[in-house]
């Protein structure tokens, strides 16, 4: 009996509730880490630079338990003057939580920088708080975001995001953590070097 309790413990443990997205769209570069990214060239002739932003994911926050939603923006500026991603304007929407659609979400936090002078790339980290249980629980969503140049809006986009089942593939040679446990994605469950167990990634 104790064997048996034991092995629902490690199963439980193992499983991560973290979930992984894909923007649907213009899915052409990446984010750092190798994220898939969505790529949009700015306005002007030529293209005043390009925003590139992905997702991390979404997962239970170890400080208080709630879900956090990441997305990740990157601001390229090969032009002569400034340009800022408007922080005001972006938004998580089209968010649907197991089915029922959900109201659109201000961030709950934002880190990095919001302006790339010309000849730079300014890199920007957002996180919003949807009200679901684990990031396994979001079936999708959409990015509102605006980027401007003085008083011009050089770029004004939506993106779609769903989930993304190519970490397995991806990351087939590589190990993770979650609750002190270690799962292995395409693997078994087991004992692994050092103290853990690995398996495969639970969708």
């Amino acid at each position: 009996m104790r064997p048996l309790l034991l092995a629902v413990v490690f199963l439980f443990a193992g499983c991560s509730s973290h979930r992984f997205f894909t923007p649907r769209e213009n899915q052409n570069g990446t984010g750092p880490g190798g994220f898939p990214a969505a790529v949009y060239p700015l306005a002007g002739s030529p293209p005043a630079g390009e925003v590139r932003l992905w997702s991390r994911g979404a997962d239970r926050t170890e400080a208080d338990d709630a879900v956090e939603l990441h997305i990740g923006f990157e601001l390229e500026n090969s032009g002569t003057e400034p340009l800022v991603l408007d922080a005001t304007a972006l938004q998580c929407d089209a968010l649907w939580i197991e089915g029922l659609q959900q109201a659109p979400l201000a961030p709950s936090r934002v880190s990095g920088q919001t302006e790339a002078r010309p000849g730079a790339t300014a890199s920007l980290d957002v996180w919003f708080r949807p009200p679901a249980e684990t990031g396994h629980a979001i079936d999708g969503f959409a990015v509102r975001f605006r980027v401007a140049a003085g008083d011009r809006t050089v770029l004004a986009q939506t993106t779609p995001f769903v989930p993304w089942h190519g970490w397995d593939r991806w990351h087939d040679d590589r190990y993770f953590w979650y609750g002190g446990y270690g799962y292995r994605p395409h693997g078994y469950w087991g004992p692994m070097l050092g103290w853990g167990w690995y398996g495969r990634y639970c969708h």
